[in-house]
């Protein structure tokens, strides 16, 4: 029963991670199929059907995956107010549930706030020079610094618990497992982490093998 859960589990991540990587386009069930390798169940029961159940199960918590005529397709329906607030509810709730203390909660969701309401300079993205700008400025030369990531990530393979780089609450995501990763990236929302994720994907720092499951490749 158990290997039939984790295969479950695995096949929607792979799926969720397929049309992450294809935002806005249509995709059709039997391009999922293929994905997952999927053949004829034995009982006669065809290929598509698994793959609609999971479409149908991550819907559940991925709203944004609309159904098609010809398949499925990741659109981004979610403003960026209302995203920067989920991530925040999402956030508290895990941190909660992993018992750490009001006052670090606090300081963190502060932080996001202070960050949050700094004044940009036009077109960079960037705080200006000041106080809130030198802060800022040490946590990104902290996130610059990603061997402790990379050693987090090898030592998650090493112990046959390796992350995946999207994945729901519960699941073998690394935003999901973020608690178990070094300062500063235990404490940052899913799409930075998952973007640094992305970065040291391409700069082969990180490799993912089919199941979507990452590590750390020899030197």
């Amino acid at each position: 029963m158990g290997g039939i859960l984790q295969k479950t589990i695995c096949e929607q991540e792979m799926i969720y991670q397929y049309l992450r990587n294809r935002p806005c386009r249509v995709v059709s069930l039997t391009e999922l199929c293929d994905y997952l390798g999927l053949g004829k169940y034995s009982n006669g029961k065809d290929k598509k059907d698994v793959v609609s159940r999971h479409i149908k199960a991550l819907r559940k918590d991925h709203p944004n995956i609309k159904p098609r005529k010809d398949g499925v397709e990741l659109v981004d329906t979610i403003p960026a107010d209302g995203r920067v607030l989920a991530e925040l509810a999402s956030m508290k709730t895990e941190l909660v549930a992993s018992r750490i203390e009001f006052s670090e909660l606090k300081a963190m969701v502060a932080g996001v706030v202070e960050m949050l309401a700094a004044p940009v300079v036009t077109g960079s993205g960037i705080p200006e020079s000041g106080t809130k700008g030198k802060k800022n400025t040490t946590k990104a030369s902290a996130l610059d610094d990603r061997s402790p990531l990379l050693a987090a990530i090898a030592e998650a393979h090493k112990q046959g618990r390796p992350y995946t780089k999207t994945g729901r609450p519960g699941s073998n995501g690394i935003h999901a497992r973020r608690a178990e990763l070094p300062a500063p990236f235990c404490s940052i929302g899913r799409d930075r982490l998952e973007r640094i994720v992305t970065e040291l994907l391409q700069d082969g720092e990180v490799v993912q093998d089919e199941a979507g499951f990452l590590s750390v490749p020899c030197p």
